[in-house]
């Protein structure tokens, strides 16, 4: 039986998360590459992701590739497309979240400070010619791109965390005000009737 099967590889998925996935932790799945960029304190080194390959592929890139995927005519032998939109050092994209988001300058880390990731000379290339051989998929998302998005849809995500934060805490609180009300009426009465038994005592005597 022959095998007309096709295969779709992605580099590392970047890229915003699904507007119906429940995000409870800003740092869950591969955005956390990212968002540790723009989120930790002032002054710190490039984070270290230790021996990370730099390929990388546009979340709607990868989605994109799996529809034409589908679509593709019947093939004479198994294929394994790469889908990979090239290659980024984070040093890179925060040197560009720099100079494009100005916002965010005091949570991104300092470039001169010592450690972190650096950018490689030398790393292993993939060919990723059937992308557009066998998908037509000529063009993909530059990193550029993939990083804007990621960037704005954290931003959305962080605000939304924060603000249901607060919103619990308010909830919490409005939960506590009838238990108070009623701790502060038990003293109160409490209180009454630890007067009325000294008054009783002092007038027997």
């Amino acid at each position: 039986m022959t095998d007309h099967s096709l295969a779709v590889l992605p580099g590392f998925v970047f890229g915003p998360r699904s507007p119906h996935q429940p995000v409870d932790n800003m740092k869950a799945g591969a955005p956390e590459f990212i968002y540790s960029l723009i989120n930790g304190p002032k002054g710190r080194p490039m984070p270290s992701f230790g021996p990370m390959h730099p390929t990388y592929v546009h979340v709607a890139d990868v989605a994109r590739a799996h529809v034409l995927a589908l679509k593709a005519g019947p093939s004479n032998a198994r294929k394994r497309i790469l889908v990979q939109g090239g290659y980024l050092f984070w040093r890179q994209a925060a040197e560009y979240l720099v100079k494009t988001r100005p916002k965010l300058r005091d949570r991104l880390p300092d470039l001169d400070a010592v450690g972190g990731d650096e950018v490689r000379s030398e790393w292993i290339h993939f060919e990723a010619e059937n992308a557009e051989r066998v998908l037509g998929m000529a063009e993909l998302k530059t990193w550029q791109e993939m990083v804007d998005d990621t960037v704005d849809e954290l931003l959305v995500k962080e605000k939304e965390l924060r603000n249901s934060a607060r919103g619990n805490r308010g909830h919490a609180s409005q939960e506590t005000l009838p238990r108070r009300n009623r701790l502060s009426r038990v003293r109160t009465t409490a209180l009454h009737k630890a007067r009325s038994s000294v008054r009783r005592l002092f007038s027997i005597a």
